[in-house]
């Protein structure tokens, strides 16, 4: 009887370690407890506060982008911080569409659509409406600045630039588009 309960004995110790080891291969050491970094979100829609500038030029004017400066010349600026706020709508999980550059109002015609994707929607990229590219504007170009992704303690933020001329053709007049957007 007494080797029958050291037996048993000796089993429970054993089903004791084998499920301390095994529970201690269970902890996953890339997960820090307690963490206050959380993953980031589709991009919200909602109000975003936008700040920037319009620059307005009469007829073409030569930018190769925003790794130069803006071009001298311009006969006149629109400060974007008079068309706050700014509504986004959610298009889908990854895209959002907001009202294009000095436009107050969200206008399907006019507008941008944004799109945050990758793994952790840390990617972002912009365009604009589809009457934008074949009705209104000729000799377009953007350029995606900066990014930060939205998360439950931080509050989305980009900022990018376009360049356009105003009618078909690149018979009008160029505009350069130099707009920041923080989620309210």
């Amino acid at each position: 009887m007494r080797n029958n309960l050291l037996s048993k004995c000796n089993l429970a110790i054993l089903l004791l370690l084998n499920a301390t080891t095994f529970t201690s291969c269970m902890i996953d050491v890339d997960i820090a407890p307690n963490s206050t970094q959380s993953p980031p979100l589709p991009l919200p829609s909602g109000p975003y506060k936008i700040t920037g500038t319009i620059y307005n030029y009469n007829g073409p004017v030569s930018w190769a982008g925003p790794s130069v400066p803006i071009p001298s010349g311009y006969v006149s600026t629109v400060d974007l911080s008079l068309y706050n706020p700014k509504m986004a709508t959610q298009i889908s999980v990854p895209t959002i569409e907001i009202a294009f550059a000095d436009l107050p109002n969200l206008n399907d015609s006019q507008a941008y659509y944004v799109t945050c994707a990758g793994p952790n929607f840390n990617v972002m990229t912009f365009d604009f409406s589809g009457a934008m590219y074949f009705t209104q504007f000729s000799n377009i170009y953007h350029y995606m600045l900066s990014y930060i992704p939205a998360t439950v303690s931080q509050k989305a933020y980009f900022h990018f630039m376009s360049k356009y001329n105003t009618l078909p053709g690149g018979a009008g007049n160029d505009r350069i588009v130099d707009e920041y957007f923080e989620q309210i």
